[in-house]
């Protein structure tokens, strides 16, 4: 129902970047659903974080580059640890079997590794993953929706329970319902202005019942006039406001 009424769509600029990503690293999405884009956006993010693992392992042989090759792995690992730690508390991470993942791409093994044996970036069997990596590369959706839940997406992460996420795109003006076999979209007027509670609300509605997501957003006119008449006009014929 609301997509027959606001049809905003992400911007091309937009599109044609991940579309770039998607081809890059042969990631095979077909983009025929916004969670393509929400996913290739996960991938951006992590695809930051593994070069700053990268740009620090760098920065910090350069940095102790005159006593390197006298260090042993362990001694280069444990200055890289100290140099990394406080990076890490930045970084985007849930844990996933007991194991920190910072880059969703990657295994649990690999996720280990860039994180507390940093060090084995400078061994010849993972030096080529600075730039060639696409056969280490593993399905987001390995780790279910839990990278979306902790911000690795671009959107803004509103609401969530154990099973479904609430997410927001203000630059468009879209709510997303996510879970494990569930994804849907809710485009409302780009025009209307929502502050910070109201769209909280209106993501409390949608996590509770979708026809309370309706009357909110009626509420708050936050749809065009066409749509809620017809709303009101399929709820008392007795139908259906699902898209």
């Amino acid at each position: 129902m609301l997509s027959r009424y606001h049809k905003q769509k992400i911007d091309k600029q937009i599109v044609n970047q991940y579309k770039e990503i998607n081809r890059k690293y042969a990631l095979n999405y077909k983009f025929d659903s916004d969670l393509d884009f929400i996913q290739l956006s996960v991938f951006k993010t992590a695809l930051k974080q593994k070069d700053k693992f990268e740009e620090i392992y760098e920065q910090t042989r350069n940095q102790y580059f005159d006593m390197w090759e006298r260090l042993s792995f362990y001694e280069r690992n444990e200055i890289l640890h100290q140099e990394l730690t406080p990076h890490l508390n930045t970084m985007k991470a849930f844990e996933f079997e007991e194991t920190p993942i910072y880059i969703p791409f990657f295994d649990r093994l690999l996720n280990s590794l860039y994180a507390s044996e940093t060090a084995i970036l400078e061994l010849p069997q993972f030096f080529e993953l600075y730039d060639n990596f696409n056969h280490r590369i593993i399905p987001l959706e390995f780790y279910g929706i839990e990278p979306i839940r902790h911000g690795f997406s671009s959107l803004e992460v509103i609401k969530t329970n154990e099973t479904t996420l609430i997410l927001y795109y203000p630059i468009k003006k879209i709510f997303y319902t996510v879970s494990k076999n569930r994804f849907k979209r809710y485009p409302i007027d780009e025009k209307c202005d929502l502050d910070s509670n109201q769209i909280e609300t209106l993501a409390n509605a949608l996590l509770n019942e979708e026809a309370e997501f309706y009357d909110t957003l009626i509420m708050y006119q936050a749809i065009k006039k066409r749509c809620i008449k017809k709303i009101l006009k399929l709820r008392k014929k007795g139908g259906q406001t699902n898209e």
